[in-house]
């Protein structure tokens, strides 16, 4: 009787029990108040029998069968049911359910005098007024019981509206008539009725995708859901017919804001989308028609990208014209600025407000810079990511730092341990204790059968300045081994060892806000607009209030253009230019005789070594360089008060590479350039922690914080704070572990997140050497190419997913905050190092990264006033030797490390291999601003694989139109280790005879042409210098 959804509930669940089931209710279809038409379709399917218009008249019961007199019925004028005379039959069942439905129930009167006074309408609802006040006054009513029975939602909005009336009513204020609330929404306006003809091709029609039904002869037999549901990729295709109708910028809404805040009413909008809806930016939507034309994004944009215009002004006829010009990063400071949803991110799929959504510190992931973010996280899903206005960025972001978050829930995550004893076999899942025991028995059994010096660990830029401990402590206390390498190897080696050869330590000398500071920045071998954006935006900016570049590049990097003078060098020629430079300051007598005098040891055998051997028509000759440029390099920067001297790769990967840091070191030597505001020299490192992996003891020759293991002292403080003796024997570097892994000398390797099998030089002999070990343990949060040689590999938490710190490229360390939960089974690299030492026979005791830092402290004096709750404020700056501290800014105020800079002699070593007839071109390695490393995250993002999907040759056109090649064609690298076939982009930029590429992607392994050639100090491989030819494919 009746056909509610609790009626039809039950009659399809008789079904299920082999039942004949008839449904009586005297309407017809249309006529059910709440009409469940889906749910009548399905019982009618199943075999539900309904007697519609039917009423009955009585029920008896004789013997176990009942008898149900029913009749067709009619509705009166007044919609009454009246019975049709003559229409009556009988029904005989086993049951009869009484299902008709909802009534109400006026018991809750008799619950007290304050009940007892509230009024109720003659169909038994409580009657309230248009504030949802009853007539008790301060008592407020909203749900079923005033409206009867609807939905949660129309309750939901009950108690929204009485929550907003009992507001005014407690403040004793009467109720404006225009009420905004915190949840004040802008339309987008996509209702077909809203949407202009000539904008519908933006909202093209899409089927919706149906879900799949069981049949029902089929789910009648049992309780199981009828529907199948969609595949992946229907559920995609159906996802992607939202139409997004909340505003995706709400969320950052000012305007919105200064609404509420005023109470201002918003009682007329727009009905008709004046502007199409633009959606041509990769990251970007522009919705001009809730563009204020405040200009914010025309300000903030560090690049002048955006091309706004208020076409007739003032009239009826105005309209604003908005475009991003083709030299537009995608950083996406403008749409964050965006004070409207005027701009709004792709990738944020849907509307939030900030209250709703909770805000995790953080810092970039991606190169040397240690932007600090702000992760916005609901549900256990990433949201968006901003800047946060803090040193060294100060809000913004490049592209990367912006958009380039969401490689975390990418489907190659690693979710369980992997493990194959042999190469020959498949990886196979594993739980963690199995993969932890395995690698701790082969551990041991390879240190005590062949010695400490038989293992290797590899420590990342990666990870964090505490994982990167761990694993340095497990190599030198467990196994005793200074077999402890890191990426640096492959970047930034030669600046540590230069920089210690010369001014006592190998980190960075100043922050990077000094490029304000200073009157002349020497930048060379380095493009901060593909490597380190916001460094560039900073030299921008300082451009524009007076500052003096230099640039020193083989390639006209785009800050060439703006620079006072561009020193084109060849490639591999950096110390002959910088010598150079020096012979012009000594013979001219242009340095700080008072600074050299005090500060300085070893001057009068480096004045002779310099203007004895490098006057400026030698250095022409081997640098490509004119002397009156070098002398104007030098004139420009010996005359300042402050000088600056940055560096990227392209002075430290060469086999001069120590040399050529050496070099940049003495000129700032020479000008008295150190210890001042606006003064230094220091590299740009490449990676989020590569500091911060040479700060914990990532190298073979020193232990964390750079202290000698030969030093009495800081041997008893290691001990004693370790509780274990320290290995005596100096480490092997990578290089010299490979050496030693092809000789299967070396037999097992540990990784964290290095994927030296891509990144290394001489590729095919790095394979040889993994080929041959009988271990190789990859720790990661992808699959890594280095993966193709692993026994086991360990599924890691990436930055979003776990608690520590990074070190900046200006010894900043930064903390960053979980903010989601790792996929799957995969661990936090602290917590898996930790499990594998107690495995190893070692329980470390620490519960949390922050247990770690402070025992980073007592062994490193620079760290003992890094702690954590000081660095969830603020990143400081390294010597930092108290909680009081501030940390340190700028480094040589009050002197050096070793009392006096030791100006050292940079010798010229010319690159291993020339270009020649058969390989005429000089192939130079680098970076592409859209991607990072080899590729890993970057490569996993959509957007980031549309706008940079395959490996591209940059060549002049000159040698473009000697070859016969055009852009777009696919060729040939070529030399005598091998082939890679790269597409073709012909660009003014790059200088005739050389050509530029990158080396992000798996599938053009461009490492494998880069030759043996190394830095002498650091073992730097020469990747700026390879010979190659170039052939159509």
């Amino acid at each position: 009787m009746g056909c509610s959804y609790t009626a039809l509930e039950i009659a399809r669940i008789l079904r299920r029990l082999e039942s004949e089931v008839w449904i009586v209710f005297p309407k017809s279809r249309i006529e059910i108040s709440i009409p469940p038409y889906r749910e009548i379709n399905y019982a009618e399917k199943e075999g539900v029998k309904f007697l519609f218009v039917t009423a009955p008249l009585d029920l008896k019961k004789e013997g176990e069968v009942y008898k149900i007199r029913l009749t067709k019925t009619m509705l009166s004028e007044k919609r009454e049911i009246i019975p049709i005379p003559g229409t009556e039959f009988t029904l005989e069942v086993d049951y009869v359910i009484r299902a008709w439905g909802e009534t109400t129930d006026d018991n809750f009167k008799n619950f007290g005098k304050l009940e007892e006074c509230l009024e109720i309408k003659k169909n038994g609802f409580i009657k309230v007024g248009a504030d949802l006040q009853t007539s008790v006054p301060g008592v407020f009513a909203g749900g079923d019981l005033v409206h009867g029975s609807k939905t949660v939602i129309h309750a939901v909005s009950s108690g929204r509206r009485a929550a907003g009336s009992i507001k005014y009513y407690l403040e004793e204020k009467k109720k404006p008539k225009h009420f905004i609330t915190i949840k004040f929404d802008f339309s987008r306006g996509k209702r077909p009725e809203d949407i202009d003809s000539k904008f519908l091709e933006l909202f093209p029609v899409a089927e919706r995708s149906r879900l799949k039904e069981r049949s029902p002869e089929e789910r009648i037999k049992d309780f199981d859901e009828i529907t199948i549901g969609l595949t992946e990729e229907e559920a995609i295709a159906e996802a992607k017919r939202c139409l997004n109708c909340g505003c995706l910028g709400i969320h950052k809404c000012e305007f919105r804001e200064i609404l509420i805040r005023e109470n201002i009413p918003v009682t007329e909008t727009i009905r008709r989308m004046k502007y199409p809806i633009n959606r041509e930016h990769p990251f970007i939507e522009v919705d001009l028609n809730k563009c204020i034309a405040c200009q914010k994004c025309v300000r903030i944009c560090p690049y002048s990208a955006i091309d706004f215009k208020i076409i007739n002004k003032g009239t009826p006829y105005e309209y604003i014209s908005f475009s991003f010009k083709d030299h537009c990063t995608n950083c996406g400071n403008c749409v964050d600025i965006c004070p409207t949803g005027a701009l709004v991110k792709k990738d944020l799929k849907v509307p939030y407000l900030r209250t709703e959504a909770k805000s995790v510190k953080s810092v970039c992931g991606y190169c040397g810079t240690g932007c600090n973010l702000t992760i916005w996280v609901k549900n256990g899903r990433i949201l968006e990511i901003t800047g946060a206005d803090l040193p060294p960025n100060y809000g913004s972001l490049c592209v990367k730092g912006r958009f380039g978050f969401e490689y975390y829930k990418h489907k190659d995550r690693l979710k369980k341990p992997l493990l194959r004893k042999n190469l020959k076999e498949d990886f196979k899942e594993v739980d963690w204790d199995t993969a932890l025991d395995y690698i701790a028995e082969k551990l041991l059994e390879f240190r005590d059968k062949y010695g400490p010096e038989s293992i290797g660990f590899l420590t990342s830029s990666q990870i964090s300045n505490e994982e990167n401990y761990l694993l340095q402590k497990i190599a030198r206390v467990i196994f005793k081994s200074n077999n402890v390498d890191c990426s640096v190897r492959v970047c930034h080696a030669p600046s540590v060892a230069g920089l210690a050869a010369t001014v006592g330590t190998g980190a960075a000398c100043a922050a990077f806000d000094e490029i304000f500071n200073t009157e002349t920045l020497f930048l060379i071998g380095s493009d901060p607009l593909a490597s380190h954006p916001i460094i560039a935006e900073k030299i921008l900016k300082a451009l524009d209030q007076g500052l003096k570049l230099i640039v020193a590049d083989p390639i006209k990097i785009e800050l060439a253009d703006k620079a006072h003078l561009w020193l084109n060098l060849k490639p591999g020629t950096n110390v002959p230019l910088l010598n150079g430079i020096a012979y012009i300051i000594l013979k001219e007598k242009l340095y700080n005789k008072e600074f050299v005098n005090k500060f300085t040891e070893n001057f009068d055998k480096y004045m002779h070594y310099i203007l004895s051997e490098w006057e400026p028509a030698i250095v022409e000759r081997i640098t490509g360089v004119k002397k009156v440029f070098i002398e104007q390099a030098a004139y420009i920067f010996a005359t300042s008060k402050r000088g600056l001297i940055l560096w990227g790769l392209g002075l430290t990967e060469h086999r001069s590479g120590s040399y050529g840091v050496m070099a940049a070191a003495n000129l700032a030597t020479l000008c008295g350039f150190w210890g001042k505001p606006g003064c230094g020299a220091m590299p740009l490192r490449g990676h989020c922690n590569v500091q911060g992996a040479c700060d914990m003891g990532g190298l073979p020759y020193v232990l964390p914080g750079y202290q000698s293991y030969s030093d009495s002292f800081v041997k008893l403080k290691f001990q004693e704070v370790w509780g274990s003796s320290l290995p005596e024997k100096e480490g092997f570097t990578l290089n010299k572990m490979l050496e030693k892994a092809k000789a299967r000398k070396m037999k097992a390797f540990y990784i964290i997140g290095y994927d030296i099998a891509m990144c290394h030089s001489n590729l095919k002999e790095v394979w040889k050497a993994l080929e041959n070990l009988n271990l190789l343990v990859i720790q990661d949060i992808f699959m890594p190419f280095t993966g193709n040689w692993a026994h086991i590999v360990l599924p890691a938490a990436c930055i979003f997913e776990k608690e520590g710190t990074f070190t900046n490229g200006e010894r900043r360390v930064q903390l960053f905050e979980k903010a989601i939960d790792p996929p799957g089974e995969a661990l936090p690299d602290w917590e898996i190092l930790i499990k594998l030492a107690k495995k190893l026979g070692y329980n470390w005791n620490y519960s949390s990264p922050s247990d770690i830092a402070e025992e980073i402290g007592k062994v490193w004096d620079a760290w003992k006033g890094l702690k954590y709750y000081r660095l969830k404020e603020i990143g400081i700056q390294w010597p930092c030797l108290d909680e009081t501290h501030p940390g340190t800014s700028l480094l040589f105020t009050s002197g050096f490390p070793k009392g006096k800079i030791r100006l050292a002699r940079p010798q010229y070593i010319p690159p291993l291999e020339e270009p020649a007839k058969e390989y005429p071109f000089v192939l130079i390695t680098g970076k592409r601003l859209i991607h990072f490393r080899c590729g890993g995250k970057t490569r996993r993002i959509e957007e980031f694989k549309k706008l940079s999907p395959y490996p591209v040759v940059e060549i002049n056109p000159q040698d473009a139109e000697r070859c016969k090649i055009s852009s777009g064609e696919w060729v040939k690298l070529k030399n005598s280790r091998g082939e890679v076939k790269v597409k073709v982009n012909i660009n003014k930029r790059i200088p005739c005879g050389h050509l530029f590429t990158d080396y992000h992607f798996d599938n053009a392994l461009i490492n494998i042409l880069v030759g043996p050639g190394e830095d002498e100090f650091a073992q730097t491989p020469e990747y700026k210098v390879v010979p190659v030819k170039i052939e159509k494919f």
